[in-house]
């Protein structure tokens, strides 16, 4: 093989390899960032890191929605629509509060307050759907459950029969 061709492949390498990593990376930053998967988000890449009231405001929403995914993952069959309908509200939260962060002065303020109003609302439901399904989940029928079932319903059985045929009282002397 020529020289001057291996170091053409060389150098073309080195110079492609970072740049394909770059946007990689990027890519994968840009899809974390996202309140819902499926749905771009406006909010700006430091947000991921950054201390600032709308950074945390939109790190709480991707955390809502995370929650709800995880709940509809679960065993009721109506979970999966609920957490879309989350997802959905959350992902319009989101945009509201990029606004907001893009304005200055008073109305800033104002719309911020309710943006984290509605996350908190969102939290809440996420994490009533969260509770719902693990406990629905954890209540699932084993065979000790249906043993004990079994045992108390023989047991109830015998106390019917008893009732139902009573034992004459033993007889007693008059004196």
């Amino acid at each position: 093989m020529d020289p001057a061709l291996v170091a053409l492949i060389v150098i073309v390498l080195s110079l492609v390899t970072p740049a394909l990593i770059t946007l990689f990376v990027v890519r994968r930053l840009q899809r974390s960032n996202r309140v819902s998967p499926q749905v771009p988000t406006y909010a700006p890449m430091i947000w991921l890191w950054v201390p600032h009231r709308p950074a945390r405001l939109h790190r709480r929403l991707r955390r809502v929605t995370a929650l709800a995914r995880g709940a509809a993952g679960g065993s009721l069959p109506s979970m999966p629509e609920l957490a879309g309908d989350l997802e959905r509200r959350a992902c319009a939260t989101d945009s509201k509060l990029v606004l907001a962060a893009r304005m200055t002065g008073p109305p800033s303020w104002s719309m911020m307050n309710e943006v984290e109003s509605e996350i908190r609302d969102l939290e809440a439901l996420a994490t009533r759907m969260v509770a719902m399904s693990t406990t629905w989940s954890s209540t699932s029928v084993g065979t000790e459950a249906i043993a004990e079932r079994l045992d108390a319903l023989e047991q109830a059985m015998r106390e019917v029969d008893e009732i139902a045929s009573p034992q004459p009282p033993p007889l007693r002397r008059l004196s």
